[in-house]
């Protein structure tokens, strides 16, 4: 998955995405998701 902020984002923010980005892996039946920040 690829992130792209439009403004800085708070470390919680980022946290949030990546705890989202595992659910949709899990959901997905993926073993593992790779979460690209592109700030």
């Amino acid at each position: 998955m690829k992130v792209e902020a439009f403004a800085p984002l708070p470390p919680s923010t980022w946290t949030q995405i990546e705890a989202e980005a595992e659910r949709v892996a899990a959901v997905r039946g993926a073993s593992d998701v790779t979460l690209s920040r592109v700030e």
